[in-house]
């Protein structure tokens, strides 16, 4: 006997029905987080337990000559050929697939069939080609669906359910399809989303009422040095590594995502809200009807009047920092005390008033009001009076 050559190491695992397979993996060390990674993994046979016998799979020997006319067999995680005794007739036997014998099919198809009635799948392949489209929907889905979301298991995720005409990708092929996609065919893409969507209101809702778009980002770390906008940033969590930042656009009524756009990590919210609204003036979505609504981190008073000048309309939440927003709280603290003022569901008071500002548009400048909403947690402010109290005794 004598050891198999050494390209690939081996392990075996076992599916539903009992069946024992060999697979090959290569294994990389990751010199940032100090271990050994899978690089690459291959089906290399099925195995007979009872021999340990393996019969290696044609695919593999097409890879992998060396392995070819020989008898091999597996233990201790090792090929180890041997002289065959009865070579068995493996060329007119059935090669397995790459795909096991049972799918899962229930959340796959109906996934795909989601993104197909929702025009999803014809909006990828109109901006990034039939092919690359089609193949950035089974990524998604991969995503969504598989337990372990790593690209590098995506081809034995794919092996075990149903996603129509699929074939598994090398790891190298798989970054090919994804490099292809950028910030310019992003906006694009989601140009037809919000185009299909507008299109679709339109069937259902009166004219006058507008649609109400929520902006937020997220910050997501990473060990990457190749990501050219990755940066330290304000990470609440992991803030030794850097990070980039991640803006979507949802839209309230249907939870669809009509815009996203990626930005360095150092970037708040403050700097990226006219950058995001500007690109996609730039690229023409429709906005005349729609409602930008952020939360206090996206407030400034610049933000605000830029907001004014494009004549767009916006709910944007402001912090009580401000002296202007103290002294109205001041102002109208009677009221937000008084319960006709008050919400007994929410326990929330609210009060309106109105702000002064200029307008510098198409048409001049004019002066504008603007409505601000006061709320009050009636519950949060007896607390905090019960702890100011507590405290003075």
């Amino acid at each position: 006997m004598s050891s198999s050559p050494k390209p690939w190491s081996f392990s075996t695992y076992t599916d539903a029905d009992g069946r024992t397979y060999v697979y090959g993996y290569r294994n990389r060390w990751d010199p940032e987080k100090k271990q050994s990674r899978i690089e690459k993994r291959c089906h290399v046979g099925r195995l007979d337990p009872q021999t340990g016998q393996v019969r290696i799979g044609r695919k593999f020997l097409t890879n992998n000559p060396e392995y070819a006319g020989k008898f091999w067999l597996y233990d201790n995680n090792q090929l180890i050929e041997q002289e065959p005794f009865e070579q068995p007739d493996t060329d007119n036997e059935p090669q397995p697939s790459w795909r096991g014998e049972d799918v899962e099919l229930g959340l796959t198809w109906a996934a795909w069939q989601f993104a197909v009635d929702h025009g999803l799948l014809e909006d990828l392949q109109e901006t990034f080609g039939e092919d690359t489209g089609t193949e950035l929907l089974r990524f998604a889905i991969y995503r969504l669906c598989g337990e372990d979301s790593g690209m590098m298991n995506y081809a034995d995720w794919l092996a075990l359910v149903w996603l129509p005409q699929a074939q598994p990708l090398s790891s190298q092929r798989i970054s090919e399809q994804l490099a292809v996609v950028d910030q310019s065919l992003m906006d694009r893409y989601f140009k037809r989303r919000h185009d299909r969507l507008l299109k679709a209101r339109q069937k259902v809702s009166a004219a006058d009422i507008p649609q109400f778009l929520a902006l937020d980002s997220t910050s997501i770390s990473t060990y990457s040095e190749t990501i050219a906008s990755a940066a330290y940033g304000h990470a609440r969590q992991d803030p030794h590594l850097r990070q980039v930042n991640l803006s979507l656009g949802v839209d309230y009524e249907t939870g669809d995502v009509c815009y996203a756009y990626e930005s360095e990590g150092s970037t708040n919210d403050k700097q990226l809200y006219l950058a995001i609204v500007q690109r996609m003036i730039d690229h023409q979505f429709d906005l005349s009807n729609t409602v930008l609504v952020t939360d206090r981190g996206y407030h400034s008073l610049m933000n605000m009047q830029k907001l004014i000048n494009l004549e767009l309309k916006f709910v944007q939440g402001v912090t009580r920092a401000e002296d202007s927003v103290r002294r109205l709280f001041d102002q109208h603290r009677v009221s937000l005390d008084d319960p006709a003022f008050t919400d007994g569901r929410l326990e929330v008071a609210a009060y309106t008033t109105t702000e002064m500002w200029q307008e510098d548009g198409a048409a001049g400048r004019q002066h504008i009001h603007n409505t601000l909403h006061l709320y009050q947690d009636g519950c949060l402010r007896a607390e905090q009076k019960r702890v100011f109290l507590k405290n003075l005794d």
